[in-house]
């Protein structure tokens, strides 16, 4: 996503943006067949259609927020891939400093999906899953990869409150969408990107009485269609 977006425009429709991947082979595949099928595996993962508000949201922060990206980009995997949110509650079950092994994540994925992926197919899933937490900074190593916080900024704290919104959370129940969980945020933190998101215009955050009202920036759900 990073070099996709480093060269096409933000605005560049979806014609465009595939025209570039497999026939521009912008993103450096050594043959047709792996400029295809990494042009329909973002398209599945991504969207990269202007008409999906969701993608138009994550689009309009990624293009801003520079150093926010690995976690905006996993937020809004997480939306739309199944097995993602499946290893999340494996990753997120894992103190610092505890290894984050691969059985575990097959015997989860096992569990939770459907039973018609055959053991090769699982082994695969899980070590792309563990790679996608370790570019999103849940974990850390090559080999042997271990659970370590990850970090975020307002952007992402916008993106994960907004998508617990799409999902019926609000209020103070929004601290509790899974969304937000992804973000490893201590309750100063959490008060802290509060703050600065509503610095930064993203959302307006109100809390007296033990109420708190939360409320997207307009920008926001105009792109995302709310």
């Amino acid at each position: 996503m990073e070099l996709l977006f480093q060269n096409i425009s933000p605005d560049a429709p979806f014609d465009t943006i595939k025209d570039a991947i497999i026939n521009e082979n912008i993103l450096n595949k050594k043959s047709i067949s792996g400029r295809n099928k990494t042009f329909s595996f973002l398209k599945r993962m991504y969207g990269l259609d202007d008409s999906i508000p969701l993608y138009r949201v994550f689009r309009y922060l990624f293009t801003h927020y520079e150093k926010e990206h690995p976690t905006l980009t996993l937020l809004y995997a997480l939306a739309r891939d199944k097995s993602l949110r499946i290893s999340a509650d494996y990753i997120l079950s894992l103190d610092c400093g505890t290894q984050a092994r691969k059985d575990d994540l097959i015997q989860t994925l096992t569990q939770n999906l459907d039973g018609s992926f055959t053991d090769k197919t699982l082994k695969s899933m899980a070590e792309n899953l563990l790679s996608s937490w370790t570019q999103s900074g849940h974990l850390i190593g090559k080999g042997k990869k271990n659970r370590t916080k990850s970090t975020s900024g307002p952007a992402s704290f916008t993106f994960a409150l907004y998508l617990g919104t799409l999902i019926g959370f609000g209020g103070v129940m929004l601290m509790r969408s899974p969304f937000i969980s992804i973000l490893d945020l201590s309750d100063t933190e959490r008060d802290e990107l509060f703050h600065s998101a509503s610095v930064m215009g993203l959302i307006s955050y109100k809390s007296a009485g033990g109420v708190i009202e939360i409320t997207i920036s307009d920008l926001i759900r105009s792109l995302g269609g709310v």
